[in-house]
């Protein structure tokens, strides 16, 4: 048997897009480059970092005080250098990095070769671009705020036994990657809503329902499922007990637009559902967001 040390190189992290490793930074800490700063010590392993001259980690150290063959150091090491990772992105993270807005755009790979021909009654020809919709992604713009700790402060969030928060806190990341379409935004945000609140002991749901959907009477839970089932069916409402409350839901937001059988059609085109999802998105993130740093004791 040997002992072995893992190191992770932050660096091509920092370099990607809208990146929380390019901003995150230690507090307070000795820097010198011959010295990692141990960050957390389990007992049975140590992780370890070295950051640059503003406190930015560079590389994260782990070494296990045990003896472990390859296969198994290495797939313990990456495990909990993701897991610490994770962790810290979730509690020290600005809110506004989850929050994107989705619209229709005109641009299409296709677009460009498209062409209408119209015939005038004169004979003549014009020739007009076809409007080919689909969807681009926009932020939203507050001030700027670096997200930073202190080795204190960390340690104390990579200590917390919780269980299932760091699989929570996994897909909850992972969204991120699955936001430029916004049915697909929408319908993983409530997969996720659903499978922490299906867990023994989560007290999700009940934040949910305290809370008022902004302009509406209704709490935000019953507006996040009435949402999610016109997305993702591709239309709510109707005649039957259940059906007409998701439509009396719906009408607060989408008006009388239902048909004369009492259902909404979802039209991805469609400005005010696209205002809807964008105002569900936004805040069942933000719920999700404090409840999952309520469970690392950060409470913001």
């Amino acid at each position: 048997m040997s002992f072995y040390i893992a190191t992770l190189n932050l660096l091509p992290f920092r370099e990607l897009p809208e990146s929380f490793w390019s901003e995150f930074c230690i507090e307070n800490v000795s820097l010198d480059d011959e010295q990692p700063i141990e960050i957390f010590d389990s007992g049975k392993y140590k992780l370890l970092v070295r950051t640059d001259k503003d406190g930015r980690i560079k590389t994260v150290i782990y070494q296990s005080n045990l003896e472990r063959k390859f296969d198994t150091f290495k797939d313990e090491a990456i495990r909990k250098i993701i897991k610490s990772l994770n962790r810290l992105e979730i509690a020290f993270i600005a809110p506004v990095n989850f929050l994107k807005l989705h619209s229709p755009s005109r641009k299409t790979k296709y677009e460009n070769n498209l062409t209408i021909e119209v015939l005038n009654p004169d004979k003549s020809q014009e020739f007009l671009p076809k409007e080919v919709k689909v969807y681009a992604v926009g932020g939203i713009n507050v001030p700027k705020r670096l997200p930073k700790a202190s080795l204190k402060e960390i340690n104390n969030i990579l200590m917390i036994s919780q269980d299932n928060v760091d699989e929570y806190i996994e897909r909850f990341l992972s969204i991120r990657d699955l936001s430029t379409d916004p049915v697909l935004h929408l319908v993983t945000l409530y997969s996720l809503f659903e499978y922490i609140g299906k867990t023994k002991g989560s007290n999700l749901s009940q934040s949910f329902e305290k809370v008022k959907k902004l302009g509406s009477n209704t709490n935000l839970e019953k507006v996040l499922r009435s949402t999610r089932h016109l997305v993702a069916h591709g239309f709510a409402g109707g005649k039957s007990i259940q059906e007409m409350k998701t439509g009396e839901i719906l009408k607060e937001f989408l008006g009388d637009t239902a048909d004369t059988s009492g259902h909404y059609a979802f039209d991805r085109y469609n400005e005010s559902h696209l205002n809807l999802i964008n105002e569900v998105i936004y805040e069942v993130q933000i719920l999700i967001m404090r409840y999952l740093q309520k469970k690392l004791i950060i409470c913001k």
